[in-house]
């Protein structure tokens, strides 16, 4: 029966290859546990093959050395050198007991390291895990899936409580948290949250489509504030809020473009006094405010809205109505042939509103006339 020799820091101890197929890794579930920076959850395997054994990557993310070269699949020999992050892994013939000492001779030998005495060294140990373990982990897995449904029910009931605003509230710090978790049910709350995350993207786009930009804005924020809650390597999350951030952004510029055309037919309207133009600003303000409902852009819209109300019943706009009228009646006059009726008025409108819209207009119709 083969062997192998794991080596670190000086250290080593001696598995023996009692299984068709060991695992080695960073998780608990491998058959030799390997702590270290550099080492994946499920590095790699040596298999027992027909004529021998091989190792195996199990694309791993630092990668597999036999003897100073990178593989992916190798038949091993006795005496190679297989490097697992910072480990040194060596391939061996088992070596007969000594006469003497029924012990292992040669190379190898078996070094009885305390657990924790090395941290970054740990071998799985070859008893059978006790009944009491297995309880003790289905009560963990039980309270995980019970505080992960509470969590998506207090989400659900409040469109703006976000995951991370619940998990603080209930145990006062996601990084307190999340690391208790272990990984296979740290990536389960993540799958989760993602989901929800795809939903509210879904629903954004759902509200951009029928113009109600302000719920829209609403659910790509909830979208950030979320996605700040999940894990360090959930990938799916930080690509939705990337694009949520993208949305808001082009969201801001279609806003603020439409902001400057109230501003300006305001202008126009506050020059020419014109009636209808103020009208046309009212209407699209109205419009403006739905379609931006409860976002940052409805403010200045309100204020213009303010000044609308306070303009239109002001002296200079009912001089601008007054003078409007008359030109309007000159121009009926003009086009009656009644000459006079059309001139009098357009010396009128010239002499009593002389900085209105409605006098720039008469000055060149009755130099006509003349």
């Amino acid at each position: 029966m083969a062997q192998i020799i794991v080596k670190f820091e000086g250290k080593e101890n001696i598995i023996q290859l009692e299984k068709d197929t060991i695992s080695l890794g960073r998780i608990p579930q491998n058959d030799v546990i390997l702590r270290g920076e550099n080492v994946s959850r499920r590095h790699c395997e040596i298999r027992r093959v027909l004529d021998g054994y091989t190792v195996v990557d199990l694309e791993s993310r630092n990668g597999v050395f036999v003897n100073g070269l990178r593989v992916k699949e190798k038949k091993l020999e006795f005496g190679d050198r297989i490097a697992v992050g910072e480990m040194v892994v060596i391939f061996e013939k088992e070596l007969p007991p000594s006469p003497a000492t029924g012990e292992s001779s040669g190379a190898g030998v078996p070094i009885n390291l305390p657990v924790r005495a090395a941290e970054d060294f740990l071998i799985k140990p070859s008893k059978k895990i006790k009944l009491g373990w297995f309880l003790v982990l289905a009560a963990i897995i039980i309270l995980v899936v019970l505080f992960r449904g509470k969590l998506n029910r207090a989400s659900q009931s409040s469109e703006y409580s976000p995951r991370s605003d619940v998990l603080q509230q209930q145990s006062g710090n996601t990084d307190s948290v999340r690391p208790l978790l272990p990984d296979r049910l740290t990536g389960q709350l993540d799958m989760n949250l993602s989901a929800r995350l795809e939903r509210l993207m879904e629903e954004g786009r759902d509200f951009e489509s029928n113009h109600e930009f302000g719920l829209a804005v609403q659910k790509y924020e909830e979208i950030i504030r979320e996605a700040a809650g999940s894990g360090e390597g959930a990938v799916r999350p930080l690509v939705l809020k990337n694009t949520a951030q993208s949305r808001l952004q082009e969201i801001g510029l279609k806003a603020d473009a439409e902001l400057q055309v109230l501003r300006d037919l305001l202008k126009e309207a506050e020059l020419t006094g014109r009636s209808e133009l103020y009208n046309e600003v009212s209407q699209k303000t109205g419009e403006f405010s739905r379609k931006y409902q409860g976002a940052k852009w409805t403010e200045p819209a309100q204020q213009i809205a303010q000044q609308i109300q306070s303009q239109t019943g002001s002296p200079v706009w009912l001089e601008q109505q007054e003078s409007m009228r008359l030109l309007n009646l000159a121009a009926g006059y003009r086009q009656e042939k009644k000459l006079d009726l059309a001139r009098m008025l357009y010396e009128k409108i010239i002499t009593d509103y002389p900085k209105t819209e409605a006098a720039a207009q008469a000055r060149p119709s009755l130099e006509e006339m003349k």
